[in-house]
This record gives C-alpha cells, structure tokens and sequence, in this order.
C-alpha cells in the first residue's frame, strides 16, 4: 500500500518542477521594466544669476519621456526651455528678467520623468542698496551727538572727510557696519563762522552716498547746502535748503519762468520754486539771493536751465532732375548732429557749419525710365528730422540740351532773329 502512495506522488512532484522551471525561464526572458530616472550631471552647477539678469544652462539626462516646471511664484521673473522631450541627455536654458527688488529670489524648476521628480532651486541676486533717511544734517553751535539713519542689504563703511576729522569723529571706530544707524560726534563750534563737512558712505558694486553735516558759529550765519541747481528744458520743482540762525528775506529776479511754491508746505529753513518749461532754443538762467540786511549778510543760489533741442528745416521735401544735380539746403539747430541717407545715390559733399548749417549732397543720375525717392534723415539727441529727395526717371541729354535752346530763343527774341533757322 505505501508503495503505491509512492508511485502517485513521484509523478506529481515531476510535474510541479518542470511548472516552477518554465515560470522562471519566462521571467528571465521577460525582465521587469526598468523605473524611470534622472540624472543631473555631476560637474553642473546650480545657477546662480546676477540682478540684471542672465542666461544659464543645466544638462540632465532622463531615461523616458520628461517634462519640466517653475513654480507659479517665479513664472514672472524665470522661464525654462525646452519644456519637454524623449529619453536621453537634454541641457535646459533658463532666462532670468532683472531683479529690481531689493530681496535675493529664488525659484524651483522641477523636472519629471514618469514617477521620478528632480527639483533643483535657482537664485538670482538683488538689487543692492544704500538708502539714506536724509542727506543733510544740522548741528547747532554747542556740538553734540548725531546719528544717520539708512537701510542697506550690503556691507557699508563710511569716511570722513580730510580737514573736519578734528571736530567731527564717530562714537563706533568700527568702519564695517551692520546696524542701520550710525553715530557720530561733533564738537562746540567756537568760531563765528559756519562750518560743514561730508561723509562718505560707501557700499558694495560702487553704491555711494554723502551726507553733508551743517554747523552754526557763534556769530550770525547765513549757509545754502547748494549753490547751483541744473534744470532739464522740461522744468521741474527744486528745493532750497539753508541753515540760519538770524531772520533773511527772498530776493526772488526779475523773470517769468521762475517763482516760489508758497503753497507748499515748508520747514524753517526749507524752500521750494517752480521752474516752468523752457520752449525757447536758448538756455537761461537766475539767481534767487537770501539777504540778512541787519547782520549784512547774503546768500545766492544760480538755478541754470537748459534749451529746448530743436532741428528746424526749411522745407521738409526737395524734388530734383533725373539727371543728377547738387541739393543745397540749411537747417537751424542748437545740438550735435549726425547726416545718413537711405539710400546709395544720394551723398554728403561738406561738413557742418557753424549756428546755421549748409548741407550739400550730391544726387548722381538716375539711368532708370522710372522715377525714385530718397530719405535725407538729420538726428540730434531726441530729435529727427526727415527730408524727402523725389527723382524723375531717366533724361535724355539731347531732348535737354533743346529745351535750353528752345527757352534761350523765346527768352531773347528769336523770331525777331535775322536768321533764326538751325
């Protein structure tokens, strides 16, 4: 009995091998599938981009289809390109706007190949800064201490300049600078004139600012922060400023394009003057002057304005013989300048002149039967000016040379002539 149970099972025990064999011959032959991956090169660098904006490339390599993103926060300032492809080895280029704040920025790019996901972070730089509250203090005769206020995002030291070292130190002999306020110290002014001096604040990528620092004497003082105010032709609003410790009067000049802004609101020593645009071709000036009569003292302040820039042409188009000739026209203007054509067939034969300036060009002969036109453009700064050349088609010197013989002989008579055939 038990050797027949034996007999059953041996059979059973063949065939379940011979089963278990060919799953794993079919596992070998059908492999499972290989998961998707990404690859960013070992020698790439994550970028860093400058504030004015930049171009870098990053080169991965992906082992099926990919697709890649910037989060919604950095869309604005950051783009990627190309956005997808196949498998294989792949370089991004990644274009950055400038970056105007004054705040590093960062941004995700994110690339996705099936399950598998790469997130790399770029930076781009700020905008560095060196703000100052006010570039002006004032500081009575008796001295004291002062402080100036700023904001920076960059390491700042300042100096104080040559000759003003003896009266004027600061309270930290630390010239590297990490909080937004320094303080100085000025000492008692016992001379009876005014005295002043500048510090120089300086930061990173050349940023630059001066505070001027305003000191009464014990006598009466009278003391402008400016003495010179450039306005464009556009006109502008200006503000005066002045240390006094005595009463002054405005002495406004005698012109209409400049007066003082009394509806503003003003401190003591603090003034504003309207300069209105300048539409005239010259450039103009003034002086406001600042008068203490009791103590005979006086300030000025020369406010210079600069002209209206101006081209003026005495006709905008010009038409000319088809057979060539010299265009001669002058044009009035108060700025450099430069001459160019449009085209091959009109040349410059001169330089400029002086205040008024003869131009002369040379026009060669058209040797088309139709007509042609030319652009003459004049540019100074802001300005252009265009003239346009017209040219007939091609002229037959013969048919010319009789139309000046047919014109001579009506001009002098020449049916009157004794012989007046030809």
């Amino acid at each position: 009995m038990k050797m027949k149970r034996n007999v059953f099972v041996l059979p059973v025990l063949g065939l379940l091998f011979i089963l278990c064999q060919g799953c794993l011959e079919d596992k070998e032959e059908n492999p499972a599938p290989e998961s998707p991956s990404i690859t960013v090169e070992s020698g790439e660098d994550i970028p860093v981009f400058e504030t004015a904006g930049s171009t870098a490339s990053l080169t991965f390599t992906a082992t099926s289809d990919w697709t890649v993103s910037v989060d919604d926060a950095a869309s604005s300032w950051l783009s990627v390109s190309p956005a997808s492809g196949e498998a294989g080895t792949h370089t991004l280029s990644l274009v950055t706007v400038a970056n105007e704040s004054y705040d590093e920025r960062n941004a995700s790019v994110t690339i996705t190949s099936g399950n598998a996901k790469k997130t790399l972070t770029v930076t781009q730089k700020q905008k560095d800064a060196l703000i100052l509250t006010s570039n002006k203090v004032e500081v009575d005769t008796e001295g004291g201490d002062f402080s100036i206020k700023l904001q920076a995002n960059v390491e700042v030291t300042y100096e104080i300049e040559d000759g003003a070292q003896t009266w004027l130190t600061p309270v930290s002999r630390s010239r590297g600078l990490t909080s937004s306020v320094l303080a100085f110290h000025a000492e008692a002014n016992e001379a009876s004139e005014a005295r002043q001096a500048v510090i120089k604040l300086a930061g990173g990528n050349g940023l630059t600012e001066e505070v001027t620092v305003y000191q009464i004497g014990i006598g009466p003082a009278l003391v402008l922060s400016q003495s010179e105010y450039i306005v464009s032709s556009a006109g502008e609003t200006i503000q005066v400023e002045l240390r006094s410790n005595t009463a002054y009067e405005i002495e406004m000049p005698g012109v209409d394009w400049l007066r003082e802004n009394s509806s503003r609101s003003l401190s003591t020593y603090t003034h504003y003057f309207i300069v209105d645009p300048n539409e005239t071709y010259d450039a103009r000036e003034a002086v406001i002057r600042f008068v203490d009569k009791e103590n005979g003292l006086k300030d000025s302040v020369n406010i210079v304005q600069v002209q209206k820039d101006a081209i003026v042409l005495a006709k905008n188009k010009y038409e000319v013989s088809g057979a060539g000739e010299t265009l001669n026209f002058s044009i009035q203007t108060n700025v450099d300048f430069t001459v160019s054509t449009n085209v091959d067939w009109i040349t410059q034969t001169n330089t400029r002149g002086l205040v008024e300036y003869p131009l002369s060009f040379n026009i060669t002969p058209n040797e088309n039967d139709n007509s042609r036109t030319g652009i003459i453009t004049i540019t100074a700064a802001n300005n252009k000016q265009e003239i346009t050349v017209e040219q007939t088609g091609k002229v037959d010197l013969k048919d010319v040379e009789r139309e000046a013989l047919i014109e001579f002989y009506k001009a002098t008579g020449g049916d009157n002539w004794g012989n007046n055939t030809n």
